[in-house]
């Protein structure tokens, strides 16, 4: 049971849940933003909330970056830091980073350039 649903009970537990967690996309959608403006990656694509790709695959984003001339991307997925255990487990194949609600966007990017430095020598 999440946090915030031990306190709260009913139709406003799910609310409390769904804006923790729109929350927490939010602040990875910025970082990403600041990394492809710097160029540090090449692009991202949300996979929105409610869709089969982040329900059935636990995806939120994907992000291209360039190793050496290729692009290549990765799907990332955004959990609170309690879940990101568990994720792993059922999507394996995912990069899954813990944010907090009030966490820096600097630490949001040096997790997010430290699955892609991870990629990046896996794939040589």
């Amino acid at each position: 049971m999440a946090r915030a649903e031990r306190f709260v009970s009913g139709k406003n537990a799910s609310l409390i849940w769904q804006g923790s967690d729109k929350a927490r996309k939010n602040l990875a959608n910025e970082a990403l933003r600041e990394l492809k403006k710097k160029s540090m990656i090449h692009d991202f694509l949300s996979t929105g909330d409610l869709n089969v790709i982040n329900l059935l695959r636990g995806i939120d984003f994907y992000v291209v970056y360039i190793d050496g001339r290729k692009h290549r991307a990765f799907p990332l997925s955004i959990r609170g830091r309690q879940y990101v255990d568990i994720c792993q487990k059922r999507h394996p194949k995912n990069a899954v980073i813990g944010v907090d609600l009030y966490e820096s966007r600097e630490s949001i990017k040096s997790k997010i350039l430290r699955e892609i430095e991870l990629k990046k020598a896996l794939s040589h």
